[in-house]
């Protein structure tokens, strides 16, 4: 076997070397190195994030999301969906809604078990006529894109369909995160990372592997924003161009899967002008590149009928209450919304409760950066930016649930507001004035590995405990549940490999995000002695302090 490192040495102390020639060596070695590790360390990713969408993909059975009948209904009578496998019917529905007939696996009638935490999702409900059932589906209440994609794997196979979107959903929503991390220099993929990754557990996850356009929603308004920020820093063409379209992309599948994306869109686009310096001449371009996001995200925004109903409320509605005593009430618990995707509300139909490990861990985590953060943050523009973020994620719940006289808890979720959170916690991260990347140590990134894989590990388990046998069931084994997909790979399996992959996975992304990529060779000591004690290349002996004696 060749030992590299002895080469490098026996070149360093050869006397034919100079300083060019040296750091030639070193600069090439380095490089090769890098990149092989880099592609393995990619290969293993990959694979690992690919078990962790099957695991949450699994978790859950059909109807499990937020609307799952409202969602799937929209899919199975959109455009790009075989015919025969949506009627539509006279029934009246409120505005931007459209009565349908749909397969009975995908129906309102397999709600069984909803808002009952106790009961499994076995329980068996026989269709009143025929394999067809009624629902409500879309009508110009959503913007359809995110449908018409998912219709493409319809089929007469309802459950093999479901779970193929599911795996799509989450493909589409890991390689916006992927390649918008890829596109950024290390200082901006560090924080993004880090944001991502104390963000998105337990509800980032469980919506990702969702039939819900809100998981690509919240993932792809992340990764505009990183792109958004990776282009303004672009110093060569190729840089920009790879940066722009992903960028695009992001924005694309945002808007087309909920109107209400445009919102975050233009904030993201707004903070970035604003944290760039977009102003300057020198970025009036690029700075036209935001503008016409953020135009068309305001655009999208405007002219969806789900916005359209903030006046009445999301439920069309108004209970009547004073707007004063609501505002008050809405304000003081308005934080519930925001911390509400770290666990301390339920998944699915918010009746998953989520154990203390959960919440309590991810809490921790994302207030220990986010301190941490502020005790190097200087950079004002960033503070400035983060106001914008925030702003939105006031102005919106506030304005949606006074429309309708409605209090936290009610018709507005946590998911709505999740988009937001990821972009607040990487500007803390870049807020250092002097540019330098702040890296985690040893203590902090061991810290953040196992509160976080605690925790996710605890929320997969919880999520299938919920469906499999009811929450009322206690212990950790999973067998001999109630209820299971038709498949060999049994409950306790899918946890296990869930957990072991995202364990690998995350330690896999932060040591690319943050170490992989570094400008920097290292060296061993036998090296760097070599360096340091040979003329021209370091510190000479003469050089060299004298010994304390």
């Amino acid at each position: 076997m060749v030992d590299i490192n002895a080469d490098m040495t026996e070149a360093l102390l050869s006397p034919e070397c100079d300083d060019e020639s040296v750091g030639q060596t070193l600069d090439d070695a380095h490089s090769t190195t890098e990149a092989r590790r880099g592609w393995i360390l990619g290969g293993v990713l990959v694979l690992c994030l690919a078990i962790v969408g099957v695991s949450w993909s699994l978790a859950s059975p059909i109807g499990a999301s937020p609307d799952d009948d409202f969602h799937l209904a929209s899919i199975w009578c959109s455009n790009s969906a075989p015919s025969s496998q949506c009627r539509s019917t006279t029934n009246t529905q409120p505005p931007g809604l459209r009565s349908v007939l749909v397969p009975i696996e995908v129906s309102p009638t397999i709600l069984c078990f909803p808002f009952n935490p106790a009961a499994s999702a076995s329980c068996p409900v026989e269709p009143a006529s025929g394999r067809f059932a009624a629902s409500r589906a879309n009508d110009g209440l959503y913007p359809g894109g995110y449908y018409e994609v998912m219709g493409l794997f319809v089929s007469d196979h309802p459950v093999e369909s479901v779970l193929t979107m599911r795996l799509v959903g989450w493909l589409l929503a890991a390689a916006s995160i992927v390649a918008a991390a890829w596109v950024s220099d290390r200082r901006l993929r560090s924080a993004y990372v880090l944001a991502v990754i104390t963000t998105s557990i337990p509800l980032g996850l469980f919506l990702f592997a969702s039939n819900n356009p809100s998981g690509l929603v919240i993932a792809c308004v992340g990764a505009y924003w990183c792109a958004s920020m990776a282009f303004m820093a672009a110093d060569t063409k190729g840089k920009s161009w790879s940066a722009a379209a992903v960028a695009v992309l992001s924005a694309a599948m945002a808007l087309v899967s909920r109107a209400d994306a445009g919102l975050y869109i233009g904030a993201a686009a707004a903070s970035a002008f604003v944290c760039t310096h977009g102003w300057r001449r020198a970025h009036w371009g690029k700075s036209a590149f935001l503008a016409a996001a953020a135009l068309t995200g305001m655009i999208g925004l405007v002219f969806g009928n789900q916005v359209s109903n903030a006046s009445g409320g999301l439920s069309g509605t108004s209970t009547g209450r004073p707007l004063t005593s609501t505002l008050w009430n809405n304000i003081n618990n308005l934080p519930s919304l925001w911390t509400g995707s770290l666990g301390t509300w339920g998944l699915g139909w918010l009746d998953t409760t989520m154990p203390a490990v959960v919440w309590a861990g991810m809490l921790t985590l994302c207030c220990g950066l986010a301190f941490w953060a502020l005790g190097m943050a200087r950079e004002t523009s960033n503070f400035a930016a983060i106001g914008i973020m925030v702003a939105t994620i006031v102005a919106l719940p506030l304005i949606l649930l006074s429309g309708g006289g409605n209090l936290v808890g009610e018709n507005v979720q946590p998911r709505y507001l999740l988009p937001a959170l990821p972009i607040i916690l990487a500007y803390l991260l870049l807020a250092n004035s002097d540019g330098a990347i702040r890296s985690l140590n040893t203590a902090q990134r061991n810290t953040l590995l196992i509160i976080a894989v605690t925790a996710q590990s605890a929320a997969l388990h919880a999520n299938l405990r919920r469906y499999v046998t009811g929450q009322d069931v206690l212990g950790p084994d999973l067998s001999g549940g109630e209820w299971w997909w038709p498949m060999r790979l049994q409950p306790m399996t899918i946890w296990v490999l869930g957990s072991i992959a995202f364990a690998v996975g995350l330690l896999v992304s932060l040591r690319l995000a943050d170490g992989n990529s570094t400008s920097e060779p290292r060296f061993s000591r036998q090296q760097m002695n070599a360096i340091e004690t040979t003329p021209g290349l370091g510190v000479s002996t003469a050089e060299q302090p004298p010994a304390v004696r």
